[in-house]
Formats: structure tokens, sequence, C-alpha cells
């Protein structure tokens, strides 16, 4: 390293103190592991009692980010008195306790207390500067999965000050393209946050568009690093994020009337995916669901009614719609449901409270305060599951997907009709750049994914189910005609993104009653195939209907032998 310190000192005791210090500080500074450092003697006095050290140290800052090498130097001045060793550090003094050893009787410092005194002379800028590369990768981590890494951000850092800037520019999607005939560009967002830490590094002080907040700083009790409150700081991105969302959902707002008003001028435009439509606009939009073509298996009565007058559905309904709600957009649940006290019973009390709900609740979909905490449970629980946590990740909720498909009535007549639906949720494999929900679902599910390509697009339909065992589920995809509306919406996906790559159609059943769980179910191909048989004769009723070619629109067809049930016969 460098020479000794001087060994003509008068006093010998003086002596042995001072060299074990240098050699304590030098040992102590080089467990930082840093780039380089040295220590040499500085202007030391021909005094006993008097040793000036400098130390030259040189460490990689924002060695994540950046890499960059910082030269820094400290002055230290150690002075020898009776009872302690002063040590003076720029403007921070220090006083290490002199002891005397029991058996040697020579004079010893506490190594203990040495130890805080390195800290603060190794790291003393270093930690600062750690500090500011920890509170911008906390930053960038939540930006990313706030924003699905559409936020882009660069930052400016002053080594000298420990000041750090961070520019961001945060685009918030509205749609997929362009609403069609619409000008208007993606609203963007750019916002500037400065951090900077006090001379004391007690505080942090984050600057965001000249809005100033202070976070204290501390210190780890093991290892003496300063540290943050990390969740403070993902709350400042969380308001952010949340600022930037309100603006968009606000521009969103104009851009679907302006969708509505095209919409009803020229139906035909509205071709493709359209991202962030509401349930308004998009029942609004012309084109036959799975719920209306499902109609025509009655009769043509039953299809006319249902345009004219939708079923607006039932508390059970309700219950269903709210749990989807508060899993896929969750930020929508309070305007969306009204959560009131229920009485229980048929009295009078329970019957004025739900009367008084449904006039508070201004058109909102009424659910019980007990229903809404058992959905707080089992939205936990489903979220717990690894395949979940993902798709929460990966998918794309309530999409909404419109296409014409040309189909041949009776006559052999090819007529044109327009069809659309609405997901849940629905994964492009494409997306998943990482491969982790691909590796998932075809090591864990080799069996029900054996042939899933990397390209491949999966369609989830979530439902709050009274029972979730097998049979039950069964049972109401026969009687709610789910196979349909699994062929339905796999058609649909392969018309608008083309090569057959929707495939697999998954049900995410959750149970509404009793034991709180759930079961991911996928439709195997044949209950699929059945469902295009469906499908097939219901198209084609529709197509002789738009043709003016069917016999009545009754269910009436003569006179019907009506029994009993098949079961009763034994």
């Amino acid at each position: 390293m460098t020479k000794a310190i001087n060994e003509e000192t008068k006093d010998d005791q003086s002596i042995k103190l001072l060299k074990s210090l240098w050699g304590d500080i030098s040992s102590e500074i080089s467990k930082a592991k840093l780039k380089d450092f040295s220590l040499k003697e500085q202007g030391t006095e021909k005094e006993h009692s008097k040793l000036n050290l400098l130390l030259d140290l040189k460490h990689e800052v924002f060695k994540d980010l950046d890499p960059r090498i910082v030269d820094h130097s400290v002055l230290i001045d150690c002075n020898v008195g009776d009872k302690e060793i002063g040590i003076q550090v720029l403007e921070n003094s220090f006083s290490l306790p002199l002891v005397r050893d029991s058996k040697t009787k020579n004079l010893k410092y506490d190594k203990k207390a040495l130890s805080s005194v390195c800290d603060f002379i190794k790291l003393e800028k270093l930690k600062k500067n750690n500090l500011l590369e920890q509170c911008y990768l906390t930053l960038k981590h939540r930006l990313d999965f706030l924003t699905n890494k559409k936020a882009k951000s660069s930052f400016k850092f002053d080594y000298d000050k420990s000041v750090l800037e961070i520019s961001v520019s945060m685009t918030v999607l509205v749609a997929k393209r362009r609403y069609p005939n619409t000008k208007v560009k993606r609203p963007r967002s750019n916002f500037k946050i400065a951090i900077s830490i006090d001379s004391d590094a007690k505080k942090l002080i984050v600057d965001i568009n000249d809005l100033k907040e202070t976070h204290s700083i501390t210190k780890d009790l093991k290892g003496g690093h300063l540290k943050i409150d990390q969740k403070k700081i993902m709350g400042l991105v969380d308001s952010l994020v949340e600022q930037t969302v309100k603006t968009s959902q606000e521009y969103q707002a104009k851009e679907l009337k302006k969708f509505v008003k095209l919409m009803a001028k020229d139906p035909e435009r509205i071709q493709g995916v359209y991202e962030h439509m509401d349930d308004e606009a998009y029942h609004k939009c012309i084109g036959n669901s799975r719920s209306s073509l499902t109609k025509l298996l009655i009769s043509i009565k039953e299809y006319e009614e249902h345009l004219k007058n939708p079923w607006q559905g039932s508390l059970s309904t309700d219950l269903g719609k709210a749990f989807h709600c508060l899993v896929l957009t969750p930020d929508r649940f309070k305007d969306s449901v009204y959560v009131y006290e229920d009485i229980a019973g048929h009295s009078y009390a329970a019957t004025s409270e739900k009367l008084k709900a449904r006039a508070l609740s201004q058109g909102k979909l009424l659910v019980k305060k007990g229903d809404y905490e058992r959905m707080l449970l089992a939205k936990k629980d489903l979220l717990s599951d690894p395949l979940m946590a993902l798709l929460i990740k990966y998918a794309k909720c309530e999409h909404s997907f419109f296409w014409d498909e040309e189909t041949e009535n009776s006559k052999g007549k090819k007529v044109k009709i327009k069809y659309k639906f609405r997901p849940d949720l629905y994964v492009d494999l494409k997306d998943d750049e990482s491969g982790e929900l691909y590796k998932l679902l075809t090591t864990l599910f080799s069996s029900i994914f054996n042939n899933l390509a990397k390209d491949d697009v999966i369609i989830f339909d979530l439902k709050y189910t009274k029972s979730i065992i097998q049979k039950d589920i069964k049972k109401s995809n026969a009687n709610y005609g789910y196979h349909i509306q699994a062929s339905h919406y796999l058609r649909g996906a392969n018309e608008v993104f083309g090569k057959r790559r929707a495939k697999h159609f998954l049900q995410i059943n959750v149970q509404s009653t009793g034991v709180i769980d759930f079961a991911f179910d996928k439709l195997p191909d044949e209950a699929i195939d059945l469902g295009n048989e469906k499908w097939d004769q219901m198209t084609r009723k529709l197509a002789d209907y738009i043709s003016g070619n069917y016999t009545s629109k009754s269910i009436y067809k003569g006179i019907r032998t009506t029994g009993v049930p098949s079961y009763m016969y034994g």
C-alpha cells in the first residue's frame, strides 16, 4: 500500500494505536469492494498524537444503468488524546473511546465504533448515489409494471450534487388502432421527477412537476445501509399513472361518442378489434352476438324480441357482472357497483332497504355487503394461482370483436351477416416475449396443450357460478349453451386474426356459494364441434330470416306430442 506510519513517535502507545487505526481503516474500506482506493499519509505533523490521512476512492455509481467511475477523495484527521481518539471526516466528528486491556494493560479502542466511522468514510457519497440508483430502479420497475413497458424514461445524474432527474413519457393506449375516420392521436403524458438527498442524508426530496414531497431515509439495522420506503416511492408512480389514465379516460369518452356517431352513420365500417369500448357503445353496435343467435334455436319471435328488448339480467347475473368487474377492471368497480347493507328475510325493513339501495345506486349493479365480502376473498384466492397471475399480466380484457361472414340460406343464396363478441380475457401468445406463460402451459398442462403454438390465441371466460363440481359445469355448458359460446368466440377470433390461431377456449369457474374455490375448465374439441353444428344451424336460420325465407316466426309447428321427461319411464 503506502509506507508505514513514522515509527520515531515519542509515545509508543500512540504509535501502536495510529498504526492499528490505519490498518483497520484500510481493511474496513477494502471490504466495500470498490473499484480502487489508496490511503496515504498527508502532511503529518511531527507530533506523536496527530495523523492526517488522505483517502482516494474510485468507485462505480449507477452500475446497473450507466456504469461510470467517480473519483472521490476524503481527508481524515486523527488525534490521539488521553481518553479517546478524535476523528474528523470532512465536517463530521467521531470519537473512539480508549480502554486499557485487562491482560496486556495496553490502550485499545472499540473496533465496532470504528466500523461506523469507516462506513461513513467509504460510503459518504457512494451511499447517496446508490440510494438514488435504488430510487430510479424502483420507479422504473413500477412504471414498467403499470404500463406494460409502454412508458419511456431517461435519466440525468449530477454526481457531485447527488441529484437525479428522470424524464418520463407515457402513452396510455385508447385503442389498438385509431377509431375509424377520426384523426385524434392517442393521449400522451410527460412529466419530470427530480430526486435529491439533503446534506445529512436523512431526507429524500422528490420534486414532480414542481410539486415537492419529502420522504425519510432510514438505516438498515444489520448492514448500516441507507434505505427508503419503496412503497411510498411506488405510491408516487401509482398516483402519476392514475392521473394519466384519468386524463386518458376523459379523452376516451370523447372518442367513444365520435365512434357511436360514426357507427350510426356507417355501421359497415366497424370491423376488427377495439380496446376500451364500453358496454353501452358495444351494445349499440350492429352485430349478432351469441346471446341473440341462441334465441333463434327457440323461434324468430324470440330473436326479434331480444333485439328490441335485450334481457337486462337478474340478481344472480348482477353478482357475476360485479365479480367480473372486481377481478378484471377493479378501477371501474366503484362507478359500476353499489354495495348495500342487506337485512335478512322479507320484512318491511328488508324490502325498504332494497328499495333505498335501488334508488341510490343510480343504475349501478346491486350487490349485498355479504356477497361483496365473499367476492373479495374469492378474488384473493383466484389471484394467488400462478396461471391466473400470468393471465392478469399478459391477457387483454374485454376487447370488442366485429366481423362479417357470408352464409347460405335454404335456397343456396349467400347472405352477408355481421357478428360481434366481447370475451372476458384473451391471450395472444405473440405478446409473451419472455415465453413464461407458454412455458407454464406446456409444462404443467402438457396433456391439455399438447399442440400449442407460440402464436396461438387462447380465449378465457370468467364465470361466478354456484358449483364448480365437474358434472355441474357440464350441465351448465349444456343448459346455457356455453359450447355455442366457445364456437362463436373462436370463429370470430379466427376471422379477425386469421390463420386459425384461436383453437382453445377455457372457462375460469369461481364458486359463489359454499367453500371458496375455483377451477380452470377447457372445452374439449368434441364439445366445440357440437357448438359449431348449432352455430351453423342458427346462422342458416338467420340467413333465411334476413332473406324473408321463413314459414313462421312462431315456435308453433302443428300439433306436438309432449309427455313427461325420459327418466320417468325407468
